[in-house]
């Protein structure tokens, strides 16, 4: 397993029947996570993302079930067609 992998796993996951302002919760945690994790090596990186994170976050304010869409750039996704 290659070391991305292994970080990968390691991250908490957020799942689609999570209630709505714990899957929120979670991906903020998230993003804190990572950030801290990149900010061992990467400072300026770290600074980035938690200076960024209400608008890298931002989707999570929607119900988890338009997530999908919202992160999607396939327009037959957006359309709910995928």
């Amino acid at each position: 397993m290659s070391a991305r992998r292994a970080r990968a796993t390691q991250l908490p996951r957020v799942v689609s029947f999570t209630p709505r302002s714990l899957a929120t919760s979670a991906v903020r945690t998230q993003l804190t996570t990572v950030a801290g994790m990149l900010g061992r090596q990467f400072p300026q990186v770290e600074a980035m993302l938690t200076e960024a994170a209400e608008d890298v976050t931002a989707f999570a304010d929607f119900p988890v079930a338009h997530w999908k869409k919202i992160w999607s750039t396939d327009e037959i996704v957006k359309a709910g067609r995928g």
